[in-house]
């Protein structure tokens, strides 16, 4: 099997999402980002949680809320990056949800 086999075997479309192909190349590209974003998620929760231990004046319970909220919030932010690096446009969806919450906003 020559390298081009090998790298055809890889790009090759198995599956079509939407008006993108996905083949095992971006399938393995999304599991690479994922882990690297649960990593940075863990890892900022931690940085959090020994800077908490610092602090004499924040609960408990606050420093644990937003330790998950933060960490939350970055691995919401990095599965949507994971998404977007397959291919999928997520553009439009965040132009619904932008005039959705305008609309609550200005009670419409």
């Amino acid at each position: 099997m020559t390298w081009s086999e090998i790298f055809g075997v890889f790009t090759k479309p198995l599956f079509q999402l939407g008006q993108t192909w996905i083949s095992l190349a971006t399938m393995v590209e999304f599991v690479v980002v994922t882990a690297i974003v649960v990593v940075a998620s863990r890892l900022i929760r931690h940085v959090l949680r020994n800077a908490s231990w610092r602090t004499p004046s924040s609960t408990s319970a606050s420093s644990t809320l937003s330790r998950r909220i933060v960490s939350y919030i970055v691995l919401v932010f990095g599965l949507l990056i994971g998404v977007e690096t397959m291919g999928v446009n997520l553009s439009s969806l965040a132009v619904i949800d932008l005039n959705r919450s305008l609309r609550q906003m200005i009670g419409r």
